[in-house]
């Protein structure tokens, strides 16, 4: 994403220049694919947009319990133990969400962002893991980040 597909939309599309005109989003395990890019790219990758993030991956999560983990998703403990990016957030998750796996690492993932001074919208919505909770999110998160 960040060596090939960001290069060629400047080139092609007309993108500004800059980290910060650079918005990545996605839902449940998109979203943590795309807050890993921008984990990995902030040079590319200024703002992610997470809708619902699976951000209780880690490597034991097959021999878990579901849906309460132990331990802290792998993603979250490289934003606790990272220095400061320059990268904004806008996330979203329901407060029906699977308890720790979704709900509760999505707000472990918010209070290691705040923690650490990370600009970021954090919100919580009355549902569940459904692509329709998502419908109108992906715009909120949008013209959250690029001030439009």
């Amino acid at each position: 994403m960040a060596q090939e597909l960001i290069p060629w939309a400047r080139k092609n599309l007309n993108i500004a220049a800059g980290a910060q005109h650079v918005i990545v989003s996605g839902s449940s395990f998109g979203a943590l694919c795309s807050t890993y890019c921008a984990f990995i790219h902030p040079e590319a990758i200024g703002n992610v947009v997470s809708l619902s993030g699976s951000y209780w991956l880690n490597p034991d999560w097959q021999n878990n319990n579901h849906p309460f983990f132990s331990k802290s998703g792998l993603l979250i403990d490289s934003f606790r133990e990272s220095k400061r990016l320059p990268l904004r957030f806008y996330m979203e998750v329901g407060r029906f969400e699977g308890g720790s796996s979704m709900l509760g690492s999505n707000r472990e993932l918010r209070d290691v962002l705040l923690l650490k001074g990370y600009t970021l919208t954090y919100k919580e919505f009355d549902g569940g893991h459904e692509p329709i909770r998502w419908r109108g999110t992906l715009a909120d998160g949008l013209i959250a980040l690029s001030g439009k």
